[in-house]
Parts: structure tokens; sequence; C-alpha cells
């Protein structure tokens, strides 16, 4: 081969070369470094949505958060019954008035909605007469799942041996997914497994103004007998008060929960 030959090939290996030293240049400090950059930015926005939308899931299905938002639409009226210048019915030694204990009994039942966020309303909060009237009309106007009354009983003095739980319930509908022979029969077990006093039975009463103009679902809670030694020992009691109130409020909320 000729030295003049020799050279061109030599020329052109260098040119070839060189062109692929530029090209090497070119996509190792162009285009590809952009290109990561990009990714990796949109990575990290696909990161921060997916974590948004994985935060905004946990809260929609957070199944405490469901519980205590399906708490707070409950609305309970709670009615102590008689108050002011009507006492109820009295203690043999005249110590213990209905009044007061169904007060007691009220708040007691009260506070532990409010503390599982139910929202509540009550007929008196104090010792004041409040009319039949009132009293279901509160339930009525506040549209509540359902009013329950709290009473005492008493007997004629020849029947002293007389004691237990009632609970009294009327056949009108009440337009729930319940009758209120099942609420009535659900406050029984509850109320007697809480406080260990005998259960005289869920009893129909159809002449008593609360249930009858009810227009939610209603029973009346007779508690015990202030006539009956035993019942009324119970009664006087803090136990009894907190025991009585933890026996409805379990069965007003496992009603609500069911239906």
């Amino acid at each position: 081969m000729e030295i003049k030959q020799w050279r061109m090939l030599t020329g052109q290996s260098i040119c070839v070369l060189l062109l692929l030293l530029v090209f090497c240049v070119i996509f190792s400090k162009g285009m590809p470094i952009d290109s990561i950059s990009k990714v990796q930015a949109q990575e990290a926005k696909g990161s921060v949505l997916s974590e948004s939308t994985r935060t905004r899931a946990q809260k929609l299905s957070d199944p405490k958060q469901d519980d205590a938002s399906k708490k707070s639409q409950y609305v309970i009226a709670l009615d102590a019954g008689h108050g002011g210048k009507d006492e109820g019915a009295v203690s043999d030694d005249g110590k213990l008035e209905e009044k007061e204990y169904n007060l007691a009994v009220v708040k007691e039942i009260a506070r532990l909605l409010e503390q599982s966020g139910v929202k509540v309303y009550c007929t008196r909060t104090t010792d004041r007469t409040v009319s039949k009237k009132a009293r279901v009309r509160l339930a009525n106007k506040r549209q509540a799942d359902m009013l329950v009354s709290v009473h005492c009983n008493a007997s004629d003095a020849r029947k002293h041996s007389v004691r237990g739980i009632e609970v009294l319930y009327s056949k009108r509908d009440n337009g729930a997914g319940y009758t209120n022979k099942q609420l009535a029969a659900k406050l029984l077990k509850k109320t007697v497994a809480a406080t260990g006093l005998p259960a005289r039975g869920v009893i129909r009463r159809e002449d008593l103004y609360l249930m009858h103009h009810a227009k939610v679902p209603a029973v009346i809670v007779e508690t015990g007998y202030l006539t009956n030694p035993s019942d009324c020992l119970y009664m006087r009691q803090e136990k009894g008060i907190r025991q009585t109130a933890w026996g409805i409020y379990q069965a007003v909320m496992e009603t609500l929960e069911k239906y």
C-alpha cells in the first residue's frame, strides 16, 4: 500500500472516531439527563398523589370515623317523669321522691349517650313542672329516634312485697323498623341484667298520654318499687342510679345499632 493511500485511510478513521465521540457527548449531556429529571419529577408527583389518595381513602373507610358519624346522627329524647309540684311516688319514710330518682337516672343516661356521640334532648334537667303535652312535643319536634321515659312504681300498703322492673309500651305504630314492644323487651332485659332486680315483664298500656301521642317509638321504664324495702334500699344508693342508667343506655344503643 502506498504511503498516500495509507494517509487517506488514517484520516478517514480519525474522522469516524471524532464523529462517534461527538454523538457520545450529545447523548450523555443532552436529552437523557433531561428525560431522567422529567421521569423523576413525574414519579415524585405520582407518589404525592398516591399518598394523598391513600389518605383520603383511609379517611373514607375508617370504621371508627364511620361509626362516630353514624352515632352523631342519632337523636334520643329522655323524660324524667314528674317534677316540680308533681312529686310522683314517695318511699314509705318520705325520704326518697320519685321525681328526684327519675332525674338522677336520666342525667346519667344522657351522660353516657353523649359520650357515645348521640344527640340527647331532655324534657327537664332540673326539678320543675313539665306538662305531658310538652314532653311529647319535644320528642316529636326533634324527630327523636325514640322517647324513653323513666319512672318509679308504687303499690298500696297491703302489697309492699311487690317489686321489680316493668316496661310499658303501646301497640301504636311508631314508624320505626321495630315495634314498641320489641324496644320494651330489650329495655327490660338489659335493665334487669344491669341491676339484678326482678323482671315483672312488659305491659301494654294504650291509655297513657305519652305513648298515645308520641309519633316516635316510646316506652316508660318503671325502674322499681319505692314501696318495697329491697327495691327502695337499692334505689337510694349511687350504684342503683348508675346501674339502672347503664342498663337503659345499653338497650338504647343496641336498638339503634341493630335497626
